[in-house]
């Protein structure tokens, strides 16, 4: 049985909105996924599948929907953005974090579990979850750049 979650849709489609993404996009679900990532096991909160953002409302309150929808948008964009650079993006010297998932994922690129593209959405991800929970765009100046070059590749 799918129950209604309308004020996570809500916070979820306003910055999409801000994004620039189709808030129409935005879709909610009350299932449940997992991820396993060096070795411990995390409650999926959003995924995008290419045509929609789908968040685990379960697991999502209104208060962090905004950030959880602007990291998997983010995803969705830098995908788009790897498909119009033929997926060449150049990640040498940056592999760094602004959070602990974001390292987490460097770390799992170092042991070989993922590939760099898989690492650096997600740091660009946390970055935009980051810019919108604080107006406050985290990282380095090459990685900032790079997340402003994907912003813009999406418009």
């Amino acid at each position: 049985m799918t129950k209604s979650f309308p004020e996570t849709q809500a916070a979820a489609r306003a910055v999409a909105v801000k994004l620039g993404f189709d808030p129409g996009r935005i879709e909610l679900c009350d299932d449940e996924r997992q991820v396993e990532l060096n070795g411990r096991t995390y409650q999926y909160a959003a995924v995008c599948d290419g045509a929609a953002i789908v968040l685990y409302a379960r697991y999502v309150i209104p208060e962090t929907a905004t950030g959880i929808a602007a990291h998997a948008i983010t995803h969705n964009k830098f995908t788009k953005f790897l498909a119009n650079s033929g997926g060449r993006v150049d990640y040498a010297g940056r592999y760094e974090g602004v959070t602990e998932c974001s390292r987490r994922y460097w770390q799992a690129h170092a042991r070989r579990r993922i590939d760099a593209s898989g690492a650096a959405a997600n740091m660009l991800a946390e970055m935009a979850r980051i810019k919108v929970e604080t107006n406050k765009l985290p990282g380095s100046r090459d990685w900032r750049e790079l997340y402003r070059l994907v912003d813009k590749g999406f418009e």
